[in-house]
């Protein structure tokens, strides 16, 4: 099995060589390029960060024919960054998947690709809207699912637990949100917020 990657930019920009992500960070809208420190370079960044600039656009399977290696699979991934409605910046979400079967071993044909499989998300805010003039951090979650048949799954979800208010005491809290620190921009120390968690109501 092989993998094929591309770098993870916005496609409506021009180009999306990781080569010159450090000249086009706004095309880059999930990828905190401010943590990178090159091998060499005087850094402010001082701990680890887990992060990647790649997406994988292709996956390959063969399988052993005789002494050589033959074609079995292919899929294409494509990929979007939804809208958040806010300030909050784009995160990437995968848009579709597409199979070409490519194993004519036993004397059968090629085949055209299978209709994609296509995805929609939903936009919900991690961050409980307190008030504060800061961003509820939206992020996609999975709405609705295109078969390569055409059928149609649609996922619900739970309405957010702590809508506008958080709960009183953090040791007695059974709601679902909870709290967690991040730094805000502009902020010099993590604060303390709460974030909500949503579960699947209904497939």
């Amino acid at each position: 099995m092989s993998f094929t990657v591309n770098g993870r930019c916005d496609t409506s920009a021009t180009g999306c060589a990781t080569s010159g992500i450090s000249g086009s960070t706004s095309s880059w809208p999930d990828v905190p390029y401010d943590m990178n420190c090159a091998s060499g370079a005087s850094c402010s960044t001082q701990a680890p960060s887990f992060w990647t600039e790649y997406e994988v656009t292709g996956i390959q399977t063969q399988a052993l024919s005789g002494t050589s290696l033959a074609n079995v699979d292919n899929w294409a991934l494509t990929y979007a960054f939804p809208p958040t409605g806010d300030i909050t910046k784009q995160s990437l979400a995968l848009a579709s998947i597409t199979r070409t079967g490519q194993d004519t071993a036993g004397g059968g044909p090629s085949v055209p690709a299978l209709p994609a499989v296509a995805f929609t998300t939903k936009a919900l805010a991690n961050r409980v809207a307190v008030g504060d003039g800061y961003p509820p951090i939206t992020r996609p979650r999975l709405y609705t699912i295109t078969t390569e048949t055409g059928e149609q799954v649609t996922v619900n979800y739970s309405a957010p637990a702590c809508g506008s208010s958080t709960p009183s005491d953090d040791s007695q809290n059974t709601m679902l949100c909870y709290p967690g620190y991040w730094t805000p921009t502009g902020q010099a120390q993590p604060i303390k917020d709460y974030f909500n968690k949503y579960i699947v109501n209904s497939v």
